[in-house]
């Protein structure tokens, strides 16, 4: 709890390689984010559109984004996760931060791309799952209980990864079908895989 420090965490966040792996750099981010550091709100966006950032430090600035909640992060989500451009990881994530912001005026944007994602040819559309699956979650959580049918559809999914993915989002949802559905898969899914999730 000592947010006293802040000042010296976002010196050292200056300083390190963001092509490079570091588990403190990580830390250092994730517990700015703890102390609700609005201080690095524009070094975060830097980083994240900085294509030279390793992957794993712009999500992790993503979830420092959702955590803080900044004025002005939802609207450089939501253009993050419209570019078409950007990775389909990236786009995951700033999706699930701006669930997180509870912008319940993103689910038309929402809505078009989940569309868009289903019009594309099965080998396209499997790159684009996990956006997918994010989108979806998104929408439920900012309370469009039409798409929670969508996700439950994805626990039906023949692919084993695709059904533990739909469980790891579907848990975070507080929302009794969920509990229903996951008893159920728990106990009858024929993947010990799925069922242990």
């Amino acid at each position: 709890g000592a947010s006293e420090k802040k000042s010296i965490l976002f010196d050292k966040l200056k300083s390190p390689d963001f092509t490079v792996n570091s588990n403190l750099t990580t830390a250092i981010i994730e517990t700015l984010a703890e102390f609700g550091s609005t201080e690095i709100f524009e070094f975060s966006k830097e980083r994240i559109n900085d294509n030279n950032t390793l992957k794993n430090y712009r999500l992790s600035f993503i979830l420092y984004l959702a955590k803080v909640k900044i004025p002005g992060s939802y609207d450089f989500l939501l253009k993050l996760y419209k570019d078409q451009n950007e990775d389909a990881d990236v786009r995951g994530y700033a999706v699930n931060a701006i669930s997180k912001l509870q912008k319940n005026e993103a689910s038309p944007e929402i809505t078009t791309i989940i569309k868009e994602i289903e019009t594309y040819p099965f080998e396209k559309k499997k790159r684009y799952y996990q956006l997918y699956i994010y989108s979806v979650t998104a929408l439920v959580k900012l309370g469009d209980s039409s798409a929670y049918v969508k996700l439950e559809d994805s626990l039906r999914n023949d692919n084993t990864n695709v059904r533990v993915q739909a469980i790891k989002l579907m848990r975070e949802l507080k929302d009794q079908r969920a509990a229903d559905i996951l008893k159920y898969k728990a106990e009858f899914d024929p993947s010990p895989i799925v069922q242990k999730e």
